[in-house]
């Protein structure tokens, strides 16, 4: 077993506090039980400073995570844990700047966790919530803070540039305010093209209390910024994110005929594919030349 660990008490009960892993390794998956005993917690410092973690992917039964768990992990980009958890310590994320990806598989609602770990790290995070009913995914964008000097007042104020941090502010123990998430779009497009771009994709693949107006403004900001989304997404190879645009008529005839150039450039062929059928259906009958 390449997992250090010591025996903790939490509730009256007896668990597996990890504290360490032996080796390196790529994709963290911590167990369920070590030596017959429920991993009930990741202690402090656990698997701070490592570079060779790029996933982690946590225990049904963990109820704690100590501070500072992954704390600088240079290369960390997703991790996967259940809402279970009742305490998360400070700094469990934190200054882990290639982190992309937070999956929480939701089974009591525990929003507390979901908000605490946000506020954890100030890079650019996609959200997946999976529920039993449904899965939900929310982008939020990246923020910047620095303290500015006021010498009459001889205090510190706190700067913060970027759309980042009020998504974030969204987010409450209790629940994510989908309409007030919405609403910061028409003022957060102006910070973040790439951003601006996922958040309107997740909202729309993903429209839990979308309103009429917010898809209205999600499918207005996507079709104006296509020629600049498009690239992207057959760069990535989102046939799924592509087809669905090509359903609810996202794609303009400029957009698609970059999109089959680049398709065909990059030898993404199913993609180029769903492309050229799409144009087929948006391009206008030619008229009737008549002498």
């Amino acid at each position: 077993m390449p997992f250090t660990y010591e025996k903790t008490i939490i509730e009256e009960e007896a668990f597996a506090q990890v504290t360490g892993h032996e080796g390196e390794v790529s994709r963290l998956r911590i167990p369920e039980e070590i030596d017959g005993l429920f991993v009930g917690a990741i202690g402090s410092n656990a698997f701070s400073w490592r570079t060779d973690i790029k996933e982690a992917i946590l225990p049904a039964h963990l109820k704690v995570l100590g501070g500072f768990a992954f704390y600088n992990c240079a290369n960390l980009q997703r991790i996967t844990l259940h809402d279970e958890i009742e305490d998360c310590y400070d700094g469990v994320i934190r200054h882990c700047k290639k982190l992309s990806e937070l999956h929480v598989q939701q089974t009591r609602g525990n929003f507390a966790l979901v908000k605490a770990l946000l506020g954890d790290n100030d890079r650019k995070l996609r959200l997946v919530l999976e529920a039993e009913e449904e899965t939900i995914c929310l982008t939020f964008p990246e923020y910047f803070s620095d303290y500015i000097e006021d010498t009459r007042a001889r205090a510190f104020h706190t700067k913060i540039e970027g759309a980042g941090y009020r998504y974030r502010e969204c987010v409450t123990s209790r629940g994510i305010l989908y309409q007030e998430y919405d609403e910061i779009f028409i003022r957060a497009s102006s910070y973040d093209g790439p951003s601006a771009a996922r958040i309107a994709l997740d909202r729309l693949m993903y429209p839990h209390e979308l309103t009429e107006r917010a898809q209205k403004t999600y499918e207005d900001y996507l079709r104006a910024e296509m020629e600049m989304i498009l690239p992207k997404l057959i760069e990535n190879g989102e046939e799924d994110v592509i087809t669905f645009l090509a359903k609810r008529n996202l794609i303009g005839e400029k957009a698609l005929e970059k999109g089959i150039f680049l398709a065909s450039k990059w030898n993404a062929t199913a993609i180029g594919a769903r492309l050229m059928e799409t144009q087929q259906k948006v391009r206008k009958p030619a008229g009737r030349f008549m002498l």
